[in-house]
């Protein structure tokens, strides 16, 4: 369908215009678009921060800090596989398991 002004358009041909969808389905694409890109952000600026904190920090520091994170994401991974088995019936808006 093209995108013709209202000046040309005949009776039976729709006019469509380039202004703010009133679809909420692209509203609510750009909104969990939105949230994503400000987690991106946060994430972004907690690594910069992390840099620039530990920039004086010896090699075995980092190495050690290195470690821990990967501690931490196995920890995480082993606490939501936790909360699967004690919650079995907690769900997400659409039905399906909150945790993954």
């Amino acid at each position: 369908m093209s995108v013709t002004s209202n000046a040309t358009a005949s009776a039976n041909q729709p006019v469509r215009t380039l202004g703010p969808s009133t679809d909420g389905a692209l509203s609510g694409a750009r909104s969990v678009f939105g949230q994503v890109m400000g987690l991106v952000a946060l994430t972004v600026g907690s690594t910069a921060l992390g840099a620039y904190v530990g920039r004086d920090l010896s090699g075995g520091a980092g190495l050690l800090f290195f470690i821990g994170a990967f501690a931490c994401i196995f920890g995480l991974n082993a606490a939501s596989v936790g909360i699967e088995r004690r919650w079995p019936l907690r769900r997400g808006i659409d039905g399906q398991s909150v945790v993954r």
